[in-house]
This record gives C-alpha cells, sequence and structure tokens, in this order.
C-alpha cells in the first residue's frame, strides 16, 4: 500500500493491496493495530473500486436518460405544453452533458486513493439532482384526464428505475438519491389524486420502490464481498508467493549445501578409493585381507549415498539421456531377479518371477532396469518372512505394468505421498544404513517421469504393498545385439589396461589425488605425468603416445576442467584426444557445461572398476 499512498498514483493500475505495509499485516497478523489498519486499508480499497464501476456506468446512465427523455416527449408532445416540455428534455440533456464531462475528468486524471469519497459525492449529487428534476417532472406532466397518457409516464418512470438498478447498485447512495425522488415524488402525485384506482397505482409504486432497494442493498453488498474477496485472494497469491521464495531459497541453499558437502567429501573419498584398490592386491594374509575388505565395504556404503544424491542431480538437470527401444520384459525381469536373488535368500524371502511370454514394452532398458531393481531391493529391505512376488499385468488401455509384491508390513495411506520423498523413511527413525537411504522411490519416480511411465502403489497394512510401473507395449521387432558388443568387451577384466607406452596427464590441484592416481594407471600399464596445471607437464609430452587426458573439473585460480582439455588438445593439435574430467561438484550447471563440451564425466570417488570400464571405452 506504500505505492497506493502517493499522491499522484492512479490506484486503478494497481494490484488491490499489494505492498510492503499490507504483506507485513497479512503476514504478521499479531496485533490489534495491524489488523485495524488492514480493515481500513480494505475499506477505502473497496470504496474507490465502487465509485470505478459507478463511473464506467455513466455512459448506460446516460443513454437511459436520453431514451427515456425521448420517449416522455413523444408521448406527452400532445398532451403537456410544448415549451415546459422541451425545458424539462433540454435539462434532461444539460444533466447527460454534466455526467459526461466529470465521467471524463475520473477517467482521465491521476487521483488519490482517498480521492473516492469525493467523487462518489459528485455521482450522488449528479443522481439526486437527475431524480428530483424527473421526480418534480411528474407534478407538471401527469394529469388524471388523460389515463393512456398516464400510464405511458408511470411505465417510463418504473422501467427508468429499474434500468438503473444494475448501473448504480454498485455505489448505494448514488441509487437511494436517484429512486427514492424519483418514484417517491411519482407515488405522491398519484395518491394526492381523488381516484381509487391512481391511488392503488401509488402505493404499487411505492412498494415497487421498497423491493427496488431491497434488490439494491444486496446488490451492493454482493459488489463489496466480490471486491472484498478479490483483494483477500490476490492477498493470499502474494503470502503464498512471498512463501514460495522461502522455500525456493531454502531448496537453492539445500542444494549448495548438499553440492558443497558433497564435492568435499568426494575429494578424499576419491583419492581413498584409488589407494584402496591398489592395496587390496598387495595385501597378504587372509586377516589382513578381511580388514581392506572391510574398510572397502564402509567407503562404498558412503560411495553409494554419494552415488544416489548424484542420481537426483542428474535427473533434476534434465541430462539424463533417454534411449527407447523395444525391450523384453521376461529377460529384463529375470536378470533383476538373478542379480537380487541372493540377498532375498539371505534373508530367508522366495523371490518368484513370473515371466510373461512374449511381451515388449517401448523403454530404456537401463533406467527401466533400475527402476525394477529399487522396487525389488526396497521389498527385500522392508520383508521380514514370506516371498516377493514379480509379475506383470495387462491393461486395457494397451499398457503393461510390472508389479512387485511383497508380505511386508504395508504403507498407511497417510504416508503413501510421502514415500517418494527424498531421504523419507517409514520405520526408520534412528537412520540404519541397513535399512536404506531413503532415495531409492524418489530415484524411480524420476526416472518413471523421465520415460513417461506411471508408478501406481497400493497397499494394506500388515499385509503388504504393490509396487507397480506401467509402460506401453511395443509394436516394433526387438534389436538384435551384436556378438561382441561394446557392453561385452566392457565387462572383461583385463590384466592390462593401456597399450605399451601409453603415456597419460592427470591434472588436479590436490596432490594427494595425483599421486594416487598415478600409483593406480601405472599399475594398469600406463606412463603418467602429473601436475596442477597443463604448464607443468607440457614439456614432457610427448604427443605420438599420448592417450588420454584425465583432468579435475575445478582447478586453481578459477580454471576449469573443460578449458583444460580445450587447450591442450589445441596446443597439441589432438581435437580427438580422449579425455576424462572428474569432479566432486554434483550441481546442474557442471553436468550441463561437461555434458555441452562433449566429454565425459565421472564423479568423485571414483570405482577403479568404472575407471577401468571407461578409460577400455575410450581408448581401445
Amino acid at each position: 500500500m506504500a505505492s497506493i499512498r502517493a499522491g499522484t498514483t492512479d490506484y486503478r493500475r494497481l494490484r488491490p493491496l499489494q505492498g510492503s505495509g499490507m504483506m507485513k499485516a497479512v503476514a504478521g497478523a499479531g496485533t490489534m493495530e495491524k489488523k485495524r489498519r488492514l480493515s481500513e486499508e480494505y475499506l477505502n480499497e473497496i470504496r474507490a473500486r465502487k465509485i470505478e464501476m459507478l463511473a464506467d456506468q455513466q455512459p448506460v446512465i446516460i443513454i437511459a436518460h436520453l431514451v427515456a427523455a425521448l420517449l416522455f416527449m413523444y408521448v406527452s408532445w400532445r398532451v403537456v405544453p410544448r415549451f415546459e416540455l422541451l425545458m424539462f428534455v433540454l435539462a434532461v440533456f444539460l444533466f447527460a452533458a454534466i455526467r459526461l464531462y466529470y465521467q471524463h475528468r475520473y477517467q482521465q486524471g491521476p487521483r488519490h486513493v482517498y480521492d473516492a469519497p469525493q467523487w462518489g459525492l459528485r455521482f450522488s449529487l449528479m443522481s439526486l439532482a437527475s431524480g428530483l428534476l424527473w421526480g418534480i417532472s411528474a407534478f407538471f406532466f401527469i394529469d388524471a384526464a388523460h389515463p393512456l397518457h398516464l400510464i405511458y409516464v408511470v411505465m417510463i418512470y418504473l422501467a427508468l428505475a429499474g434500468s438503473s438498478l444494475g448501473a448504480l447498485s454498485s455505489f448505494l447512495p448514488a441509487y437511494l438519491l436517484f429512486s427514492i425522488p424519483l418514484i417517491g415524488l411519482l407515488a405522491i402525485k398519484l395518491i394526492f389524486f381523488s381516484s381509487h384506482e391512481l391511488v392503488l397505482l401509488g402505493i404499487l409504486s411505492l412498494i415497487f420502490l421498497a423491493v427496488n432497494l431491497y434488490f439494491g442493498y444486496k446488490l451492493s453488498w454482493s459488489h463489496r464481498q466480490l471486491l472484498l474477496l478479490g483483494y483477500e485472494n490476490i492477498e493470499l497469491v502474494d503470502i503464498l508467493k512471498v512463501q514460495r521464495d522461502l522455500a525456493e531459497r531454502a531448496n537453492r541453499a539445500k542444494s549448495r549445501f548438499l553440492a558443497a558437502a558433497s564435492h568435499d567429501l568426494r575429494q578424499p573419498l576419491h583419492a581413498m578409493g584409488l589407494y584402496l584398490s591398489v592395496l587390496a592386491e598387495k595385501v597378504r594374509g587372509s586377516e589382513n585381507r578381511s580388514l581392506v575388505q572391510k574398510v572397502v565395504q564402509s567407503m562404498q556404503a558412503l560411495e553409494g549415498l554419494l552415488n544416489a544424491l548424484l542420481d537426483i542431480s542428474k535427473l533434476d538437470a534434465g541430462i539424463v539421456e533417454v534411449h527407447a527401444r523395444p525391450v523384453a520384459l521376461g529377460p529384463l525381469m529375470q536378470k533383476v531377479a538373478d542379480a537380487l536373488g541372493p540377498e532375498a535368500r539371505e534373508k530367508g524371502l522366495d523371490l518368484l518371477v513370473h515371466k510373461p511370454e512374449k511381451c515388449v514394452i517401448e523403454t530404456d532398458p537401463i533406467l527401466f532396469e533400475r527402476i525394477l531393481r529399487n522396487f525389488v531391493s526396497n521389498a527385500i529391505r522392508h520383508t521380514e518372512r514370506g516371498r516377493i512376488l514379480m509379475g506383470c499385468r495387462w491393461r486395457r488401455d494397451g499398457r503393461v505394468c510390472i508389479e512387485v509384491r511383497d508380505t511386508g508390513p504395508g504403507i498407511p495411506p497417510a504416508e503413501r505421498a510421502q514415500i517418494f520423498e527424498e531421504f523419507y523413511q517409514i520405520d526408520n527413525p534412528e537412520r540404519d544404513r541397513r535399512k536404506g537411504l531413503g532415495l531409492g522411490l524418489a530415484i524411480a519416480r524420476r526416472m518413471a517421469n523421465l520415460l513417461g511411465h506411471d508408478i501406481e502403489v497400493r497397499s494394506e497394512p500388515e499385509r503388504g504393498s504393490v509396487f507397480a510401473v506401467c509402460a506401453r507395449r511395443s509394436s516394433r521387432p526387438l534389436a538384435q545385439p551384436a556378438e561382441g558388443s561394446s557392453e561385452n568387451r566392457a565387462v572383461k577384466k583385463l590384466s592390462k589396461v593401456f597399450k605399451n607406452d601409453c603415456q597419460v596427464i592427470v591434472i588436479d590441484d590436490e596432490i594427494e589425488i595425483r599421486d594416487a592416481t598415478k600409483t593406480l594407471l601405472e599399475r594398469w600399464g600406463a606412463q603418467v605425468l602429473t601436475g596442477e596445471s597443463p604448464e607443468e607437464v607440457l614439456a614432457q609430452v610427448d604427443g605420438e603416445r599420448l592417450c588420454l587426458l584425465i583432468t579435475d573439473y575445478r582447478l586453481r585460480e578459477g580454471k576449469r576442467g573443460t578449458e583444460v582439455v580445450a587447450r591442450l588438445r589445441d596446443q597439441l593439435g589432438r581435437g580427438d584426444l580422449p579425455a576424462i574430467v572428474v569432479s566432486g561438484d554434483t550441481s546442474e550447471r557442471v553436468l550441463k557445461e561437461v555434458q555441452a563440451a562433449g566429454l565425459v564425466l565421472l564423479h568423485k570417488p571414483i570405482n577403479p572398476a568404472q575407471l577401468r570400464m571407461t578409460i577400455t571405452r575410450l581408448t581401445r
């Protein structure tokens, strides 16, 4: 409202009740002072809007008065003195011109919101003058000796009062000041006649006036309530916007915190993982190997959390590509069952699969498998006894729903919508890692949305749950995988990753990571050159032997890994030099930048097997 109080502000061009003062009054709503100020501002705004509505109706009122005056002159031309009749019609036209003048001034000039009462008074006085003009004329122009003329005149008066109801009811005083003199004086004139019929007509006119006044009051009250409701709705929208902005800022702050924490955690974990990979090959003795294995398992658990957060970041960033193709459901379901069957049997659960025959859906096999794995893993984790069943249902609309049924504790109805939120777990207040992280279903929902599939949940407490993902059946033929495909080649274990005398550049601003990466790559048969920047290694580079560049994304002095790759490729004349960008930053900006540069992005901590597969794919 601060902007509305400015003297030259046109309140009609502002959003009602918008401004810091009003917002604080509503948002705080703490003291009677604020409530009183809020009420006054509402009333001032409502009054101003009602005057605006009245001003907008002035052309309609003018036309109604002019038409009524012309009709009155037509039916009275042979009955009443013509000079007086012409003077009356001229007075009506003069009042119409005055109305038009003030209506034009109102529309053109800027106003203070508190000028509304003055304009309301002007329009009301014009209504009073018009009502008195028409009412007084009844004493001069109505004659009982001409009953047909009298009936015409009464009809014109009643029609004028009725037609003004809609135009003037937005501001009730204006209608009262017009209709009461108009019909009241007409009724008095009729009652003064000695004829019983005319007295009755006068009484009926007063009843008509009373009914019109009642409806005028109701219409005016309705206008007020609609305006009040509109202002309250706008105020609620503004409050919601403030709360939404606060929530968005909190979400961005959370994302920045997670990205920073993820980056800072990934740095030492990355070096630790590389060292552990080398240590696992060198250590001797079952006891020592057992200790190393436990350390590896603990580190893998933390990697699982960070990678789950990374999956969510990628899905939210919209950089996960979908490669949809016809996929046979039977082999895919069996693959998931084979992978998770040992975990189910370890808990004493039966994992059963009802594979459909010759059922093909249109989907991305990798993402769809992730969804099924999340469903089955979730079922295993929350089922203590009984069985888990994976099967299919065909829908009439052409979809196939792959269901995972369990005999677990079920999900309360109030919590079914929340289970797809990040870190939400029903029965894990102690945050036991063995019960999961609370991210699997959130990732599954995002992947299903990306694929255009629907996820359905049915559950009964103490009887189990059913999670289903529904996809369209495919009419295209299955593509036959070629023998010796890249997937088969990638999973083969190689005793030596690099060719003889292969040279690899490693750029990172942390010496621990450089040393760990160098140790691992040298065991894989590479000659490794490390440095904080390209300048430290350029002098030692052999352009012909150089086969790979590995660089951190975030380097010293604000340099980025994508820039380092582009610079080295340009300086060495090797535009096709294979390169890997390593980063502990999971923000959308980094993901999109590396993807736009056409580079491979690996997130810290890197699993040595994953690094090995990536190197094999890039350098083969």
